[in-house]
């Protein structure tokens, strides 16, 4: 009896995630993750925002190269500025009572001259843009790192411009992800 394909079968198998034929599901270790907002204001009062806690589920594809299928899901309330006034402030700007979460949902990943970039929308203040999220994905072993950026321009969601005699808080927002996951 040659045991050689049953061999063969079972290193496939067992060989890790970008050999299944199904997407493979990252588990995010959020304690060593980061979601941060920078924020410009004037004069020189730039800011950025930390997401103390947050849901998100990044799926790879089959080939463990990309992402299938990902989400991010938040409360504004987990966004701190290091200011508690700021934060309040921030809070009722964004009437938080009404609508209290933010929520991305990817719809397709798209190749930009060679940069990989998530499309899908962005839902805050009650409206929902179309976005666009350049990002790397590094994996090793049974590890990956997902790490992207978008901009948003607050006025694109129905929210005023911050002005207070000579402070202005620039509409356009940088959004930063940096998700470290092992591979369930």
């Amino acid at each position: 009896m040659n045991f050689k394909p049953a061999f063969a079968i079972i290193a496939i198998l067992l060989s890790g995630p970008t050999l299944s034929a199904n997407p493979t599901l990252l588990d995010i270790d959020t304690a060593h993750s980061a979601i941060t907002v920078d924020v410009a204001a004037s004069p020189f009062q730039d800011f950025t925002g930390h997401l103390q806690d947050f849901d998100t589920s990044v799926e790879l594809a089959p080939s463990g190269k990309t992402v299938a299928r990902a989400y991010c899901k938040f409360q504004f309330k987990d966004l701190k500025t290091g200011k508690q006034k700021r934060d309040e402030k921030m809070l009722d700007w964004l009437e938080t009572e009404t609508f209290p979460e933010a929520l991305f949902v990817l719809q397709s990943v798209e190749d930009d001259n060679g940069q990989t970039v998530g499309v899908g929308t962005f839902k805050i203040h009650g409206i929902t843009q179309r976005i666009r999220v350049p990002f790397t994905l590094e994996t090793n072993g049974n590890t990956a790192l997902f790490k992207g950026s978008a901009k948003i321009n607050t006025r694109d969601y129905d929210l005023a411009i911050i002005r207070l005699f000579v402070f202005k808080v620039d509409p356009e927002l940088t959004i930063h992800l940096e998700l470290n996951g092992t591979f369930k």
